[in-house]
């Protein structure tokens, strides 16, 4: 880990943390895609709760969600570390997305401070305090 700069905290958008929150602390946040009736956009740019909720009542097929992909990663840890800052980046369950293995394959394009904590989502990472981390 390096020194002197303040570590980054990544998460992606199931942590659900109001924005509030998350501008005050700086925290960056990856969006996961949802895709209803053939229309994918970011989980993060869907603003409209209440229209998702009502065309997602009315359709047959119901919504699907996809992982951030590698280079969405890339994109924000990049930055990160060309500013010399540690990165601790926690992230929905290995188990029930590929977000943590989208995670690992950024990471090991270069991010030598980075941090992926092991829990069981990242909204319980947040909630419960210091998770346990693994580093590369």
């Amino acid at each position: 880990m390096t020194n002197g700069a303040q570590t980054a905290v990544v998460t992606d958008t199931t942590c659900y943390l109001p924005a509030e929150i998350v501008e005050r602390e700086g925290i960056e946040l990856i969006s996961l895609y949802v895709t209803l009736e053939g229309d994918q956009q970011r989980e993060a740019d869907i603003t409209d709760l209440g229209g998702f909720y009502e065309r997602l009542r009315a359709s047959d097929e119901g919504a699907t969600t996809s992982q951030p992909s590698v280079g969405d990663f890339v994109s924000v840890y990049e930055p990160l570390i060309d500013a010399g800052r540690d990165i601790v980046s926690v992230h929905i369950a290995a188990g029930i997305s590929g977000t943590v293995e989208a995670a690992n394959q950024a990471r090991d394009k270069g991010a030598d401070t980075l941090l992926l904590p092991e829990g069981a989502s990242s909204g319980a990472a947040f909630r419960c305090g210091s998770p346990s981390v693994a580093s590369k």
